[in-house]
């Protein structure tokens, strides 16, 4: 790969497509075609990178042959040139208006060198939830409330 420099997701930018990040599978799920349900149309990934910050991300059927051997939930993968663009989703599964997709001049190495967070969890006290200071449109989903008395 080409760029040795790897960019966070929090400093993503949409007007290059000249980075490379490196990110964990943290979830993987596929949209069928339409009107054909033993097809699948696309594979879409939730990603963490080693801030602990999550990116929707999602590699089209054109693009199988080359990425499905790296789509493996749990790896660690380097990916030098994603494409970043408005997520048009109607449920956004990080809260995030941008995704990134694999496209046609995208590259990918599996790494085992990983230095982020060991597990998806990010934890809150009781008392933040109760007092609302979680911030708005953050999913949910991500956290494990934790009680302290």
């Amino acid at each position: 790969m080409e760029n040795n420099h790897i960019t966070m997701f929090r400093s993503l930018n949409a007007h290059s497509t000249n980075y490379t990040i490196k990110a964990k599978i943290i979830s993987m799920w596929d949209k069928k075609m339409n009107g054909y349900d033993n097809q699948i149309y696309r594979v879409d990934m939730l990603l963490m990178d080693e801030e602990g910050a999550f990116i929707q991300c999602s590699c089209l059927h054109k693009l199988f042959k080359r990425f499905l051997k790296f789509l493996v939930v749990d790896d660690c993968l380097l990916i030098h040139k994603p494409s970043l663009a408005k997520d048009t989703t109607k449920i956004k599964v990080t809260g995030k208006d941008q995704k990134l997709s694999f496209y046609a001049f995208t590259s990918v190495l599996k790494t085992d060198n990983w230095s982020g967070p060991r597990y998806l969890f990010k934890f809150t006290d009781f008392k933040s939830v109760l007092s609302k200071k979680i911030e708005v449109n953050t999913p949910i989903g991500n956290y494990c409330i934790l009680f302290i008395f």
